[in-house]
C-alpha cells in the first residue's frame, strides 16, 4: 500500500494582472477575497490563474488506479466546494491525464473503506470542505451500506 496525498481545490479564479507587470514574474501568494490564502497556479499573458485549498487527506491505495479513484469518488461527493483536485505520491504528482486509460470507474469495497474513512477525516477536520453538505450527505449514505464483500459500486466521473 502508498500513502497518497489529496488536496481539494476550489473553482480557480482568473484575474488580470496590472498593466506594468509582466507574466514572467512569481507571483506571491495574495489573500482572496474570502480571505483565505490563494496560491497562483500559472500566470498565462496578462491575466493570473489562483486557487483556494479546500481540503487536504492522506489514504492509502494500492496504485495510482485505486488512488484515483477514491479520489474522484470524494471530489465528486464535495463538488459544492471544489471542483478539482490535486493527488501525491510523496514528491510525485498523479498524472491525471491518464485518467482515461485507467480502470477508475469502478470502486472495490476494499477502495469504498478508503473513501469512507477519507471522507470522515475531511468533515470532522478544519478545512472549509467540512462544510460541504453534498460530501455529509454522501458520507451519510456510504456509511448507512453494509459491507459487501467484493462487490463494485459505481463513481461519477465527471471527467
Amino acid at each position: 500500500m502508498t500513502l497518497y496525498r489529496l488536496y481539494l481545490r476550489s473553482r480557480i479564479r482568473r484575474e488580470l494582472l496590472a498593466p506594468d507587470r509582466n507574466g514572467c514574474e512569481t507571483e506571491p501568494f495574495a489573500p482572496s477575497p474570502v480571505g483565505q490564502l490563494e496560491h497562483p497556479s500559472m500566470v498565462f499573458g496578462d491575466h493570473r490563474y489562483s486557487y483556494v485549498i479546500t481540503g487536504r487527506e492522506e489514504f492509502e491505495a494500492e496504485n495510482d488506479a485505486a488512488a484515483l479513484a477514491v479520489a474522484r469518488s470524494i471530489r465528486d461527493a464535495a463538488s459544492d466546494l471544489c471542483d478539482a483536485f490535486e493527488l501525491w505520491d510523496a514528491g510525485r504528482q498523479i498524472d491525471q491525464s491518464r485518467m482515461a486509460t485507467l480502470q477508475t470507474s469502478v470502486v472495490t469495497a476494499q477502495w469504498q473503506d478508503h473513501v469512507i474513512q477519507a471522507e470522515e477525516a475531511l468533515l470532522k477536520s478544519g478545512w472549509a470542505i467540512a462544510r460541504s453538505r453534498r460530501l455529509l450527505a454522501r458520507f451519510d449514505e456510504l456509511r448507512k451500506q453494509p459491507p459487501s464483500g467484493d462487490s463494485v459500486a459505481p463513481v461519477s466521473t465527471p471527467y
